[in-house]
């Protein structure tokens, strides 16, 4: 096995490669979800740390955002596992309420993770939500996105998009953004 030592004296900045160093090794002893616990705990550190921007606001939105980019907060991560891992994750943690059992066959998982405000926030994504967020992330307009992710029946654009632009999810443009320079 190759270990991945840390390339930074930061301290938050250790554990990017331990999701595949788990995924690499011979035999996790039947716990075939570890490698995307790692991979999911990964995400929720990067989110914590991620870079502050202003969030996008509905006000910030024009009349016609057809043809309007989003571009997504810099702590926004989306995770496809074919595990519970956020039930997984859940159910360790302090407090959590003792399970029985929890159904890994058949509980593949799409998620967002990120962090609004001190907050870090994930959210279960439906097929819709998971290829609207992928092709915002790429730079498509709206119009087209939606078009994209519309080819999914479980796909509501409408609730969707509330949630995402009430949670945080989209960062504000840079043209709405207040001149700083006139803040000093």
């Amino acid at each position: 096995l190759i270990f991945d030592p840390p390339r930074s004296p930061i301290l938050y900045q250790y554990g990017g490669g331990f999701p595949t160093f788990l995924a690499a090794l011979p035999d996790l002893g039947g716990h075939h979800y570890l490698p995307d616990i790692a991979a999911f705990e990964w995400a929720l550190n990067l989110a914590e740390h991620a870079e502050d921007v202003d969030l996008l606001r509905p006000e910030d939105l024009p009349d016609a955002i057809e043809e309007m980019t989003f571009t997504l907060h810099p702590s926004a991560q989306r995770l496809s596992t074919p595990f519970p891992v956020s039930e997984i994750w859940q159910v360790h943690q302090p407090e959590s309420p003792a399970v029985e059992r929890i159904q890994l066959a058949g509980s593949s998982e799409r998620l967002l993770v990120w962090r609004r405000g001190i907050t870090v926030c994930w959210h279960k994504l439906n097929h819709g939500e998971d290829r609207l967020l992928a092709e915002l992330a790429n730079g498509v307009p709206l119009d087209a996105a939606m078009q994209a992710a519309g080819a999914h029946e479980d796909f509501d654009f409408p609730a969707s998009f509330s949630w995402m632009l009430d949670g945080g999810v989209f960062a504000r443009p840079p043209a709405t953004q207040p001149d700083q320079s006139s803040q000093l």
